[in-house]
This record gives C-alpha cells, structure tokens and sequence, in this order.
C-alpha cells in the first residue's frame, strides 16, 4: 500500500500551510497519508517526534513530508531507523543552531547541540558532523528540498548544504517566508522527482 506521513513544524498544526492541499493531492493518487498533530508542539522534544514516524513504520513505498522541524525530525529518524522509506520531501528544514529557532525545548534535538558556522559545514574547518549523512542518504531511494531565498527563519544555506549531503535537488523558490506557501503544483513536481 502507498502511504505518506506530512509532519508540521513547531507551534503548526496539519491544517497550516500547504499541508492540507497535499494531503488531498496524494490521496486522490491512491495513498493512504497521516498528517498528525505532532505532540507537545510548543515544546517539542525530539524522542516524542521521532516516535510518530515509528509507530507510523515507513517502508520502502512510503513518502516522508516535512515543513521545518518537521524536516528536521525526518532526518533524526532516518539516522536512527533501519528501515528504508522511498521518497523523503523536506521543505525549510533547519539543518544547524540559530538563535532565531531557539526556542521551546529545542535542546533535546541534535541541530541545537552547537552553534556551527555554514563554512564548517561545508567542510571547510575540520567540523566533526552532528548528522551521520552517510546513515540518512542510504536510508531513502530520493530525496528533495525545497527552501525559500530570503526566509527569515533558515538559511538558504542550510538547503545547499542538506542537497550537498543528500546528492538532493534543492528547489530554491522566491520569498522571505519559512515554506510556508509553496505552489502545489512545485509541490507535487518535487514529489514526482
């Protein structure tokens, strides 16, 4: 069976932004999709988010979606999981610590363990990685991005660097919001990818 998991970010909900419009579209090509309201989502922490995408037990036909932390809490799980999903779509994932994101119980998710320049990540001060890229590569047949130029929450930057270790395509699209309007129609070309 085709399914799909559409994960919001912090202080969302499943009825926010883009989500519901691809939810509808993905059903209406046979997949059975869960959008959940994430738990704890003015606080979140990362073991109760991860914990969704467990007991929804992705397999090779499942699609992983995410908006922000969302994003974020796809990655922890895919480092962590053994099994193997088949499309992973992530949309102003936040990959490193800023201060404009601190907030709530962040702490117990890995991108907040240390403040990284962008420079480090792309490898240029001998940086130790806080994700296993290798471990979250294998772990999905394809993955896509998709961030907004100016958006005022996370880097474009932290989009390069996330296509750089996924062999991703980055879709960059003209804004300052967090992805928080996408075109369905960008949405479903980068599903179809």
């Amino acid at each position: 069976m085709k399914r799909a998991l559409i994960i919001h970010g912090w202080t969302a909900n499943p009825q926010m932004h883009w989500m519901p419009e691809i939810k509808a579209f993905l059903e209406g090509q046979g997949f059975h999709v869960e959008a959940p309201l994430m738990p704890e989502r003015f606080t979140p922490t990362e073991n109760t988010w991860v914990k969704v995408i467990e007991d929804f037990s992705p397999d090779e036909h499942s699609i992983l979606i995410g908006h922000s932390l969302g994003s974020t809490t796809i990655l922890e799980y895919l480092e962590k999981s053994t099994n193997k999903v088949g499309k992973v779509l992530l949309t102003g994932a936040p990959i490193r610590y800023s201060e404009e994101l601190k907030l709530g119980e962040f702490h117990s998710f890995k991108l907040y363990a240390q403040s990284v320049a962008i420079e480090c990540l792309l490898d240029a001060c001998g940086y130790e990685e806080i994700y296993d890229w290798k471990e979250i590569k294998k772990k999905a047949k394809n993955f896509s991005l998709i961030y907004k130029k100016d958006d005022k929450l996370v880097p474009l930057d932290d989009g390069k660097v996330l296509a750089h270790r996924l062999d991703a395509k980055l879709h960059v699209l003209d804004g300052h919001d967090h992805c928080d309007y996408i075109d369905q129609r960008i949405l479903i070309n980068a599903l179809a990818e």
